[in-house]
This record gives structure tokens, C-alpha cells and sequence, in this order.
């Protein structure tokens, strides 16, 4: 539990006062609190316009004490503010803030700020490399996409499971029927089935779509002509990937939104092949990564990643089911941002990593000596390099 008195904040690092002194901010919750937002008792002065726009972050913001108003830029409507008053910047909105009265308001942030940060020129706070950051753009209500997996893919159903569930139903399936999608299923099906008592293994195609129409075709490999074909013909705004081969640039150049990647594993750290595999070799962080993809591997920019804390001494299978689950977590995050409006994607140059390597599919001897290390307690998720 976190307890913490505002007499213990003033003066010191967590109260920040603006450039301008329009505001003095006093930031009871921070990002390495590990809440996952912000919240912060603000006093905005009487007297002031403060500028704002926070293009990197949503805010709700609740008054106590004063008076003022929020004035929005592009509607021109104005909100008298109140103790009792509720306001919250769903849309990235850009606005004045003024005070007549002192006015003291409760603040909260997602993502969550993480010190001292105060307003840039542009009314935004700076975006956090660790969370998702989001933009206004023109909303996308009726957004077709198609979503491309090997066939029976453990991973990639788990995540189409979870976008249909939250109501994100593609136009079209197309399954890749080949070696690789035979040897890839055979595997992470084998290790879930190890726990399916207490962790139940993702749903098989079939029984996610039934009853529904939704398009589903089979092809030897999604880079063929066919696909290609079957694409061009259906134009989608987006392509959305479950677990696949490397896409050319024949398939990437299709949908006007791009092609959306979950990597199971933390990037720019850990590109390629079984990157949670790699990642407890070198003492690594354990994550998932959505991108958009480009024609490298797992060099595309970042929309969101998410660390993975375990237990120490988990076992393998339940480290692949965590995995799945955040995958799926963050795939309906992102869908549910375009949808609202769009991304913001940040290149992965703009981030700073002990080890960035491409790594090959994990030979069997060095997968044992990754699953004895995780098991034996010798990786430890929250204490790497």
C-alpha cells in the first residue's frame, strides 16, 4: 500500500511549479509508483491562461476548491469550474484553463507523467517511451481489416479471440497452411496443454467464428499471389497479424493504415525469433511490442509495449500464457485507439537499449538452458540489465 501526505510533498522534487507560475503541481502518484497513471493536487492561480494540449496523454481533472473555466479551442464553448465540477480530455483537447479564484483541482494521467515535467510550447506534456501514445485523427468508424495468422496458431487465436470479443471483427482471415504453421502450432500447443487445468489453452478457429460471417481462406503462404490477390480485392484499411512468417513488401504496401505486428517479446531489445526465449539468455526484459511493421524485422515503429513481471521460479508454460495474454491485452488497446481516432507511432531510434540484436529461431540446446534458468529462479524479471 502507498500512503502518502500532501505536507510530505511540498517542497520537494514531486512539487513542480510551471515556467510561467501559472501553477504549482504536487504529485502524490508517479509513473514508478507502478499504478499506471498519475494523479496530482494542482493549484492553478487566479488570474492565469494556461495554454494546453495534451497530444501525448488523456487527463480528467476534478475541482475542489476556487473557481475557473476551460474554454475549448475548436468549439469555442466554454465550462464553468466549480468544487464539485468534472472535466476529463477524452480527445486530446485543445483548451484554455484559466482561474478567476485560486482554484485547486485533482489531476489524473494515463500514461502516467514520471517527475518534473512541465508543459512543452505546444501545450503537451513529453510522451513516455514506456506506454502508448495516441493523437487526434479522423475517427475511423466502419474500419475494415483483415487479419492474417499461421492456421491453428495458439497465439495469433488467442488475440483474434480477444479483438472479436471486444467487438473488433475482421472482414477477413487468411491462414497460412505450410510447414512452418504445422512445426510453430505443434510447439506452444504442447507446452500449454502442460497447465490447461488451471490455464485454459486459446480457443481453435473454428469455435471463435461460429456463427459469424466472417471470410476465411487458406493459402500456402501468405506472401503468394494468391493472398496478394485476395487482398488487393478486399482493400483493407488495416492488416492486423497474428503469429506469421515475415511479410514482403508486396502484402505491406496493401492497406492504407498499415500492417499492426505483436511481437512477443520487448523491443528494440529482443527482435526476431522467440524472443522471450533470448531475452532470459541475456537478462533481458520480458515484454510484448505492437508496431507497425516495415520491410526489416521487428524494426518497424513502436505504437505500444508493455514489460512482464513474474514470480520468480515460474515455469515455461505459464511464462507462454502470460505472454499470450498480454498480447492480446495490448492488441484491443490499440484497435480501440484507432478507432477512436488513431496512433502516434514513435520510432524505435527514439529509444535506448543495453542489447539490440535480431536473433534466429533458439536452437533446442540453448531453449534448455533458457527454461532451466527461468525455472530455477536464476532470471529474475525485475532485476536485469
Amino acid at each position: 500500500m502507498i500512503v502518502r501526505h500532501l505536507n510530505n510533498i511540498t517542497g520537494t522534487n514531486r512539487e513542480v511549479f510551471a515556467e510561467n507560475r501559472n501553477w504549482v503541481s504536487r504529485r502524490l502518484l508517479l509513473k514508478d509508483d507502478g499504478m499506471g497513471f498519475s494523479y496530482h493536487d494542482t493549484i492553478i492561480f487566479a488570474g492565469t491562461q494556461t495554454y494546453i494540449c495534451y497530444k501525448n496523454h488523456v487527463e480528467a481533472v476534478y475541482c475542489i476548491e476556487g473557481e475557473g473555466e476551460v474554454e475549448v479551442i475548436d468549439t469555442g464553448k466554454k465550462y464553468k469550474l466549480n468544487p464539485g465540477t468534472l472535466y476529463a480530455l477524452d480527445q486530446h483537447d485543445r483548451h484554455y484553463l484559466r482561474a478567476s479564484k485560486d482554484m485547486r483541482i485533482l489531476c489524473v494521467f494515463n500514461p502516467p507523467l514520471s517527475g518534473r515535467e512541465v508543459h512543452l510550447p505546444d501545450g503537451s506534456y513529453p510522451a513516455d517511451e514506456d506506454y502508448s501514445y495516441f493523437v487526434k485523427n479522423q475517427k475511423k468508424d466502419n474500419m475494415v481489416f483483415a487479419f492474417l495468422n499461421l492456421k491453428d496458431q495458439p497465439r495469433g487465436n488467442y488475440m483474434l479471440d480477444c479483438l472479436i470479443r471486444d467487438g473488433f471483427v475482421p472482414a477477413l482471415i487468411i491462414e497460412e497452411n505450410s510447414s512452418l504453421a504445422d512445426s510453430g502450432r505443434q510447439t506452444l500447443t504442447n507446452e500449454l496443454k502442460k497447465i490447461e487445468a488451471e490455464i485454459p489453452p486459446p480457443r481453435p478457429l473454428e469455435e471463435i467464428i461460429a456463427g459469424r460471417n466472417i471470410h476465411h481462406i487458406e493459402v500456402d503462404n501468405h506472401n503468394s499471389e494468391e493472398s496478394e490477390r485476395i487482398l488487393m480485392k478486399l482493400c483493407p484499411d488495416l492488416i492486423v497479424l497474428g503469429d506469421t512468417r515475415i511479410i514482403k513488401k508486396s502484402i505491406i504496401n496493401i492497406p492504407n493504415m498499415g500492417i499492426i505486428n505483436v511481437h512477443p517479446g520487448y523491443l528494440p531489445d529482443v527482435r526476431g525469433n522467440n524472443p522471450y526465449l533470448w531475452a532470459i539468455i541475456h537478462d533481458l526484459y520480458q515484454g510484448v511490442t505492437v508496431h507497425f511493421i516495415d520491410e526489416n524485422i521487428d524494426t518497424g515503429p513502436m505504437i505500444m509495449r508493455q514489460k512482464i513481471f513474474m514470480k520468480p521460479k515460474v515455469s515455461y508454460p505459464y511464462l507462454l500464457a502470460e505472454i499470450n495474454r498480454v498480447c492480446g491485452e495490448l492488441l484491443k488497446e490499440v484497435m480501440r485507439f484507432i478507432i477512436a481516432g488513431g496512433v502516434h507511432c514513435l520510432p524505435q531510434d527514439n529509444f535506448k537499449a543495453p542489447l539490440i540484436k535480431t536473433f534466429p529461431k533458439c536452437p533446442s540446446g540453448i531453449k534448455s538452458q533458457a527454461v532451466q534458468k527461468l525455472e530455477s529462479g536464476e532470471y529474475l524479471f525485475d532485476k536485469l540489465l
